[in-house]
């Protein structure tokens, strides 16, 4: 019989949720040691190239996710210059307000786009982790 090996790192707060995810894949935790996991599985299972396949969907939804951006918060609105601007300079003023507004709206947005990509993709991810035990566990018996 014979078997792969894998070896990743992982944040410690992450490893359990990865160690998780993983075995429904055919991967069984061999070590953990700091950072570094160390997982093997089987390749003369016959439903192998599913699990294969269900990893490799998993892995890409996890690249795309980590390549999602929050956009960067703008400074908060400050009151001083608005109204050292409101006192020489009116006109300036209302500019500063209508762009500090727009930044405001603008951030708001990007951000509940990138938050709601993060939680699209990480339900994916678990879809197919779901899928893929559901495999690996039903055609063993």
């Amino acid at each position: 019989m014979s078997r792969e090996s894998k070896i990743f790192m992982e944040k410690k707060l992450q490893i359990s949720q990865k160690v998780k995810d993983y075995e429904s894949f055919g991967w069984e935790l061999l070590s953990i040691n700091g950072n570094d996991v160390s997982m093997s599985r089987e390749t003369q299972n016959k439903v192998y190239p599913d699990l294969v396949k269900y990893e490799h969907q998993y892995e890409v939804l996890a690249v795309k996710r980590s390549l999602v951006r929050y956009p960067k918060k703008p400074k908060p609105f400050d009151v001083l210059l608005m109204i050292f601007l409101a006192f020489f300079l009116v006109f300036p003023s209302i500019i500063y307000v209508f762009v500090k507004l727009q930044q405001k709206r603008k951030y708001e947005e990007d951000y509940l786009y990138a938050r709601n990509e993060v939680n699209r993709l990480t339900e994916e991810m678990t879809n197919i982790c779901n899928e893929s035990r559901a495999t690996f566990f039903s055609k063993q018996a």
